[in-house]
């Protein structure tokens, strides 16, 4: 059963406090070789009702970019290592699975699944 890493996208509005609003789900391979994958929040109006001067389009446009890019384990590096404090990775934590597809549908129901109506 291949090792997988999975982490939250967490949109804090504040760089000052600590409240966020998970909008995505990254799954990587253990070594970021393989395969990797990302599902976002489908209805932003959560994000809009937890902070109303969110910049939606900036957060489209950010989640647009990473479900389209073919280099996303570049992209993934670069947001662990120098992505703006409006938008965080939460740390990997592992999962075994034999279906990462399936896999990846069940952490967005999970962690997700108020944001995907």
């Amino acid at each position: 059963m291949p090792k997988l890493g999975f982490s939250l996208v967490q949109y804090f509005p504040s760089a000052v406090s600590d409240e966020f609003i998970n909008i995505g789900v990254v799954l990587v391979d253990s070594d970021n070789a393989g395969f990797v994958d990302v599902r976002f929040t489908q209805d932003w109006r959560c994000v809009r009702s937890f902070d109303p001067e969110a910049d939606i389009a900036v957060l489209e446009s950010f989640a647009w970019e990473m479900q389209r890019t073919k280099n996303r384990p570049a992209l993934l590096h670069t947001m662990e290592d120098s992505f703006s404090n409006a938008i965080r990775l939460t740390p990997r934590k592992d999962c075994r699975t034999d279906n990462p597809l399936a896999e990846i549908e069940a952490l967005t129901t999970q962690y997700l699944g108020a944001l995907l109506a």
